[in-house]
């Protein structure tokens, strides 16, 4: 049985295509702010060595601080690569059921 394509399908499925593509942004966000605050960890000049507990917590404290920030928007990176790529996505033709 073949699936008609409405509009209110194609509507539905661009909508779940875009909260993707938006929650995709915001990790991308949330991974490169990681590596951020990780790259700065490691330039502090440290008096003597740490142990691996304490290290493991500080990627996580760093893990976590990097998922608020690009939930908050704070850097705008997401929302940025989030506007480059919408139009790419609306431009997309409508798949057909089981046509390619």
């Amino acid at each position: 049985m073949k699936v008609q394509n409405s509009p209110l399908n194609n509507e539905k499925a661009l909508e779940f295509k875009k909260r993707q593509l938006r929650k995709a942004c915001r990790e991308f966000e949330s991974l490169f702010t990681a590596y951020l605050l990780k790259s700065m960890r490691s330039s502090i000049i440290r008096g003597e060595e740490i142990s691996n507990t304490s290290k493991l917590y500080e990627g996580m404290f760093d893990e976590a601080v990097a998922r608020e920030i690009s939930l908050s928007g704070a850097f705008g990176l997401g929302d940025i690569l989030y506007e480059q790529l919408l139009p790419l996505l609306e431009k997309e033709k409508p798949e057909r059921g089981g046509e390619k």
